[in-house]
C-alpha cells in the first residue's frame, strides 16, 4: 500500500490515507460544493509549534456534522503512516512559515492562560512573544502575578464559534473567560 501511496501527490496521499486507514467516506473530507472540508483544527492531536507534531497516535480526526452522512459529529482515528503523510503534506505547504495565522496557534496554550487566571492561580508564566520574529521567543517567559485588571489584546480575543457546527462542550475560546463590563 505504501508504494502505491507514494505514487500519488502529497495531497492525494493524505486523502487516500484518511479514507483507507480511518474508514472515513470521501464525502467526509469535503462537501460537493467545496465550501466545507476537514481542516487542520479537525485533527485533534496535531500540534503546531516549532515543528508539526502529533501529541499521540492514533490521532483523532473530527468529522463535522455538516460532512457526516448521519448529520452527527463523530471522530475517526488515523495511525502512524497516515499521520506521516499529513505531516509531510503540511510541511510541503510551508505551514510553519505562516506564523501568526490561525492554523499556527497553540490553542491549548492560548486557552490555558485565561483559564488559570479565572481559576485563581496567582503566578502564571506566559511565553514572551516577539513582534520581530513573529513568534514566541524560546525559553523566555513573563510572570503575571494576580492582576486586578488585565488588558488582553489581539484578534484571538474576538474569535467566535463557527455557526455551521455544534462545538463540543469542551471547546473553549479566549472570550469565554473575559468580562467586557468594565
Amino acid at each position: 500500500m505504501a508504494r502505491i501511496l507514494r505514487k500519488a501527490t502529497s495531497r492525494g496521499r493524505v486523502a487516500i490515507a484518511i479514507m483507507a486507514f480511518s474508514g472515513l467516506r470521501p464525502e467526509s473530507l469535503g462537501d460537493y460544493e467545496g465550501t466545507d472540508c476537514l481542516r487542520i483544527g479537525d485533527l485533534k492531536e496535531v500540534k503546531l509549534s516549532d515543528e508539526i507534531q502529533f501529541d499521540k497516535i492514533p490521532a483523532k480526526v473530527m468529522v463535522k456534522s455538516k460532512l457526516s452522512k448521519s448529520r452527527q459529529q463523530y471522530f475517526g482515528f488515523i495511525g502512524e503512516e497516515g499521520a506521516t503523510y499529513i505531516k509531510e503534506y503540511l510541511e510541503e505547504r510551508g505551514l510553519m512559515n505562516r506564523k501568526g495565522f490561525p492554523e499556527s496557534y497553540d490553542l491549548k496554550a492560548l486557552i490555558k492562560f485565561p483559564y488559570e487566571l479565572k481559576s485563581g492561580k496567582e503566578n502564571i508564566d506566559i511565553p514572551q512573544y516577539s513582534h520581530i520574529i513573529y513568534d514566541i521567543v524560546p525559553g523566555k517567559f513573563k510572570t503575571v502575578e494576580n492582576p486586578d485588571v488585565l488588558i488582553l489584546e489581539g484578534l484571538n480575543v474576538l474569535q467566535t464559534r463557527r455557526t455551521d457546527t455544534i462545538p463540543p462542550a469542551s471547546e473553549l475560546l479566549v472570550s469565554d473567560f473575559l468580562d467586557f463590563s468594565i
